[in-house]
């Protein structure tokens, strides 16, 4: 299993996964340049993409979605969230032939791979990380949450991967919050920081090889910061990329 971010910031997020059978992207919140350019450097075919991962509506995870399926997409790609989502992202009727709900029970196949859908706890409709599992691989992908519950301290555990969001160093915020961004960001239902990320990788264990960090705020955050919080927490055999 491989990850490729197609958008990676803090106003824009997706990934492109692929294993040997099946190639899928994680949010879509790229605009059509920043996919164009990805097709370029990365020799993406959007023709070969099947299964679209929803991890909840926010702008900055879906921007491209309508615009991709309707100019790049493949006529059978598949598109998986709930019910709710799906209302909440108000694409045109004609794109209804592309939604698949996410079963009961999270779990479903997608080419070569079996996903495994996880509640979060974020300020959107119903997010989702989720843990994708390839033959012997594990990989988890979790970006815009509060607050850690059980299962994800489960699945971390498992995964010998992953793609974690630490949107914000606590030092850095601003004392002075009148619109109550602080607030928000800083709630159970907002996003992780960077202690709260370096105590989760603690609490994992050790099968975790390759870590991927990323979609953190523009100025809340930094990479000396995160690597400040992570790296005393990693062991030496883990791989770590910033984006």
């Amino acid at each position: 299993m491989h990850l490729h971010p197609i958008a990676c910031d803090a106003r824009s997020f997706s990934l492109v996964c692929h294993s040997s059978k099946a190639h899928g992207l994680i949010d879509a919140g790229f605009s059509p340049e920043q996919w164009r350019l990805a097709e370029v450097r990365q020799g993406w075919d959007a023709s070969l993409i099947r299964d679209v991962l929803i991890t909840h509506e926010h702008e900055d995870h879906v921007r491209g979605l309508s615009w991709w399926l309707h100019e790049m997409a493949s006529p059978d790609t598949r598109v998986w969230c709930d019910a709710e989502t799906w209302a909440a992202l108000n694409l045109p009727a004609s794109l209804q032939k592309h939604w698949r709900a996410i079963p009961e029970s999270g779990h479903f196949g997608a080419g070569d791979l079996e996903v495994r859908a996880l509640a979060v706890a974020h300020d959107a409709v119903s997010p989702r990380a989720y843990q994708l599992t390839h033959r012997a691989s594990q990989t988890l992908v979790a970006v815009d949450f509060g607050s850690v519950n059980q299962k994800l301290r489960e699945c971390l555990a498992e995964c010998d991967q992953a793609f974690l969001s630490a949107y914000y160093e606590e030092e850095l915020l601003p004392e002075e919050d009148d619109f109550g961004s602080v607030q928000r960001l800083t709630s159970l239902h907002g996003h992780l920081s960077n202690r709260q990320l370096a105590e989760w990788l603690q609490e994992a264990g050790g099968r975790l090889t390759h870590l991927s960090l990323g979609h953190r705020h523009p100025r809340w955050n930094s990479r000396q910061h995160l690597m400040v919080r992570v790296l005393p927490v990693l062991p030496e055999t883990v791989a770590l990329e910033l984006f």
